[in-house]
């Protein structure tokens, strides 16, 4: 699979045998990435430092949790060459240069890829994938631990969203900003949970959200929004 930007293939003994990853805290490869998927699970996390809103998938009409890193596409305010003016990093930040692929439309089946064209892939510096037999070292091992966690986590993050759009609490929401002159423009395209209808709700389907794990998650998500303030700020700055 090759984009403009990436070459992604499945990762196998046999191609990437002399493959090392390299370490790079500074997540360079996101310095251009204006949101980034986040799981249900980051948003105690994430909530002291991003943002938390939902995108709407124009395809399938799906909504996605993420992490609000600018305003626009391309502008990450928290990237910085030196460490990221924030706490908390998002997985979905953390697993590249790896991402999983479902073999199956079951999603039951996945194969483990690698962007070939990575600065992070060297041949000479970092850690092996592969052992000098082909079988996966260490740091591979824990690169699948942390790929199983992610799918597993996305998947019940999907089912989250899945539910909260079920009982119709997702509203659009937009957020103006202003340019260097003043003039102001409109971000669009984003959702937030509707408090209301959340009130509105009958104590057995507030029952239902607590059994399900979503009551947490959605104050998480509502206190985030606080973080829009802190956002502007950095952008202004």
């Amino acid at each position: 699979m090759t984009t403009k930007e990436h070459n992604i293939a499945v990762l196998n003994s046999n191609s990437h045998k002399e493959i090392r990853l390299k370490t790079d805290t500074s997540y360079v490869h996101a310095k251009n990435h204006h949101l980034a998927y986040l799981f249900v699970h980051e948003f105690p996390k994430a909530v002291l430092d991003f943002p938390i809103v939902f995108i709407k998938d124009s395809e399938t009409g799906q909504f996605k949790s993420v992490a609000l890193f600018g305003f626009k596409p391309e502008e990450n305010l928290f990237y910085n060459p030196k460490g990221w003016l924030c706490k908390y990093i998002p997985a979905n930040v953390r697993r590249y240069p790896f991402l999983m692929v479902s073999k199956n439309n079951e999603l039951t089946q996945w194969d483990i890829c690698i962007d070939e064209s990575s600065p992070l892939l060297s041949k000479t510096d970092g850690q092996a994938l592969f052992n000098d037999e082909g079988s996966a070292s260490e740091c591979l091992d824990d690169v699948k631990a942390f790929l199983t966690d992610v799918v597993e986590k996305e998947q019940l993050t999907s089912s989250f969203c899945n539910y909260l759009a079920s009982k119709d609490l997702f509203r659009a929401n937009s957020i103006a900003i202003s340019d260097s002159k003043g003039q102001k423009t409109a971000v669009n395209g984003l959702y937030i949970i509707d408090e209301e209808k959340l009130n509105e709700l009958s104590d057995e389907e507030y029952l239902e959200l607590k059994r399900r794990g979503c009551i947490g998650p959605i104050y998480s998500h509502l206190s985030s929004l606080g973080q829009i303030n802190n956002l502007l700020m950095l952008r202004n700055r």
